[in-house]
């Protein structure tokens, strides 16, 4: 399910931004609940989520903050021969020959798969559980008790992508979150996030103390990554601090401005603003570090209530569709009866005057059964569920399948759906939705995308 309120949290030795995202009336809303570039501050900022969260219901609402960078390994891993969903089970058996450390101590976030030359590419995260232990027992000390944590390095690449659009093709886009405590750089290009790399001990505001070895380390981490041009994206805080760096960075590699030195605008709470439209769009399911598990008592208890709930309305709906259908039925076939009776008992009292012939009492009551439903045909309309419920059930099954929407024409009786889907297991997920609703889908596929998706084309109406 989505949530209806969610709150990103980013939050380190040089400060906080909480940032609150929600829907108005179809449209993407955020807030800033809390901004603090100073330790001291950190209470407050916690007392300002408190508030925040006190009017939101568990159930309804998201925590989303960072795994550490530092601490996490993002790998893009290449599955041949295998679907996306085969891929996705075999993913963390081929980056445990790549680990340090056994992939049975780690959590695994697999939040990208994409076709590619007959198989998938996928893009992994890896952190230790004890990593991931650590920093929710530091969040929860500052008052945060986070329901998502987020991959770091893929938060940064699209906090940049919102902004300053996809890379262009033979461009290296390297995304920068920049404080004084640490920097967390994600490169990539067309193809995707490719990689994060951590700076632990950032260079100085000004002069060249530690720019040297920062350049070496973000050079040896792109060396293998094509490129024409690069371009970078800043964000972070404090503000002017990154305002220096960028400018410092792009005078250290002789370009301009508008290559290496590229901010964000409000850079302070990008990227508390990133997690929060992650958490609400739903993006971050697939790239949630915590287990089922890890949630918080109180926030896996209202979530396993709501689901309940949710499905204990479907079932009574579904009994109560299943009641009228069948007492209509019923009432069909008692008029059916009814009117061959008459009929019946009519030819019996003219039988004198003129013959019946065989059957036709028959047919007489059917022609009869049949003008009678053509003028209860109207009532079927109050029986069928909103189109607004079936574009609410079409997007959630669009989401869960990665399938994107380009355009959907709903009416009483036909359906039409044009878009992409990354294979067509997704395409019959949702064939098999509109069966459900009474229609019959037929579906059209076209060649496959440079990105490897197919478009396709599904039309159907009811029987």
């Amino acid at each position: 399910m989505f949530s209806g309120v969610s709150f990103g949290v980013d939050t380190d030795a040089s400060g906080w931004a909480v940032v609150r995202a929600c829907r108005r009336w179809g449209r993407v809303v955020t807030q800033t609940i809390a901004a603090s570039a100073r330790g001291e501050e950190a209470a407050d900022c916690a007392r300002r989520l408190r508030e925040a969260l006190s009017g939101v219901p568990a159930a309804r609402c998201e925590v989303a903050a960072a795994a550490p960078a530092a601490e996490t390994i993002v790998r893009r891993v290449e599955v041949p021969g295998a679907s996306p969903a085969r891929a996705r089970a075999v993913v963390g058996s081929l980056l445990d020959v790549q680990l340090p450390f056994r992939i049975e101590d780690c959590a695994v976030a697999v939040p990208e798969l994409r076709r590619k030359d007959g198989g998938t590419s996928a893009l992994a995260a890896v952190i230790p559980r004890e990593a991931l232990a650590r920093r929710c027992e530091a969040l929860v000390a500052l008052g945060v008790r986070p329901t998502v944590l987020d991959v770091e390095g893929l938060a940064v690449w699209e906090a940049a992508l919102r902004e300053a659009g996809e890379p262009a093709m033979g461009e290296l886009r390297v995304a920068v979150h920049a404080t004084a405590s640490r920097w967390v750089c994600a490169f990539g290009s067309v193809k995707g996030l490719e990689g994060v790399v951590t700076v632990r001990e950032p260079p100085g505001e000004e002069g060249s103390a530690g720019w040297e070895r920062v350049d070496v380390m973000l050079r040896s981490a792109v060396a293998n990554q094509p490129r024409e041009r690069e371009f970078w994206v800043w964000c972070g805080r404090p503000a002017g601090t990154v305002q220096r760096w960028a400018q410092t960075m792009a005078a250290r590699r002789r370009g301009t401005a508008e290559e290496y030195g590229r901010v964000l605008a409000d850079p302070e709470l990008a990227l508390a603003r990133t997690l929060a439209l992650r958490a609400l769009e739903g993006m971050s399911r697939c790239a949630n570090l915590l287990g089922e598990d890890e949630l918080p008592a109180e926030v896996r208890r209202a979530k396993n209530v709501a689901a309940l709930l949710a499905c204990g309305g479907l079932a009574i709906s579904s009994v109560a569709a299943l009641g009228v259908e069948a007492w209509r039925l019923s009432a069909i076939s008692s008029r059916e009866r009814d009117l061959a009776t008459v009929v019946a008992r009519r030819a019996r009292e003219v039988g004198g005057l003129s013959r019946v012939q065989p059957g036709l009492e028959v047919r007489m009551a059917r022609e009869a059964v049949e003008r009678r439903l053509e003028a209860l045909r109207p009532l079927d309309r109050l029986f069928q569920p909103p189109q607004t419920a079936v574009l609410a059930g079409l997007l959630r099954v669009a989401s869960e399948a990665e399938i994107h929407l380009e355009t959907v024409d709903l009416s009483d009786q036909t359906v039409r759906v044009e878009g992409t889907v990354p294979d067509r297991e997704a395409a019959r997920r949702m064939a098999d939705f509109f069966r459900m609703l009474g229609l019959v889908p037929k579906m059209e596929f076209g060649p496959s995308l440079s990105d490897g998706r197919v478009p396709f084309v599904m039309e159907g109406g009811r029987r």
